[in-house]
């Protein structure tokens, strides 16, 4: 059996046919349309086709109309994609996993009722930043900081040692430069693909453009941990390339969403 049902922007959202922005550009775009809506809009239900329900929505992502299929097996929720009463079904609201900008989100899966973004995403007031600083709609590091900055944290602090370095940043990109002293290439990390080892995510990333002229920072993910068992990290996570008074300055996460495979 196969049923696709279709719904038009008036009668599913009761919009201005005429608006050129907005949720009724969204209903009316086509896949690689060019695009500058932010919400995302179902066009179409699927119940029962090849033995999946649910919905295809379209969102905007750089700029271009993309198709989102959000189906699961019928056998699932067999009633997934029609409402109680008869008609199409929306499914589930906005989240901050979708990899959409949607919701009350300041950028895409930040911001918001989310979880803070870091430097250089959209942000509405201080609070979507993880710096707490938002300058012309973007979230910036915090003030007397490097660009690279997202945050600085109340630490212990030490005078860096020699050797103190396991990372970079490059802009909102961290990578490692490490020994994996310390048994630090061991520690596993969460992923999304599973369970690594901080060595298997290092290699992963690459060792990027090097780190001269950068900020350095003494753990393995520019600030954020994990620490080795040294201690020295615990106390001193962030930039050693200042000097003490570096060692909060906190930097870039990994960015492990952007890889196929680790």
């Amino acid at each position: 059996m196969r049923a696709v049902i279709f719904a038009s922007v008036v009668l599913l959202l009761g919009c201005n046919e005429d608006a050129e922005e907005g949720p009724e550009a969204c209903m009316r775009s086509s896949v690689g349309d060019a695009c500058s809506f932010t919400d995302v809009c179902r066009v179409e239900a699927i119940d029962d086709v090849d033995g999946r329900c649910g919905y295809i929505a379209h969102g905007c992502r750089d700029g271009r109309v993309v198709e989102i299929d959000q189906t699961m097996a019928c056998a699932v929720s067999p009633d997934l994609g029609r409402g109680d009463d008869g008609g199409l079904d929306f499914g589930p609201g906005p989240a901050c996993d979708d990899g959409l900008r949607n919701g009350d989100e300041s950028d895409v899966d930040c911001g918001g009722g989310c979880d803070s973004c870091q430097n250089g995403r959209s942000c509405a007031d201080d609070t979507d930043c993880i710096s707490m600083r938002c300058v012309d709609e973007a979230c910036v590091s915090p003030e007397g900081t490097h660009p690279d900055v997202v945050r600085v944290d109340d630490v212990v602090g030490r005078d860096p040692a020699s050797g103190w370095s396991d990372s970079y940043s490059v802009g909102a990109e961290c990578y490692c430069e490490s020994t994996f002293d310390h048994a630090i290439g061991d520690i596993e990390v969460e992923t999304p693909f599973g369970s690594r080892t901080v060595r298997q995510v290092c290699d992963a990333l690459g060792p990027g453009p090097g780190s001269e002229g950068r900020p350095v920072y003494n753990d393995i993910q520019c600030g954020n941990g994990p620490a080795n068992d040294a201690g020295d990290e615990d106390d001193c996570p962030g930039r050693v390339d200042i000097g003490r008074d570096g060692c909060g300055h906190i930097g870039p996460r990994w960015h492990l969403e952007t890889l196929d495979s680790i």
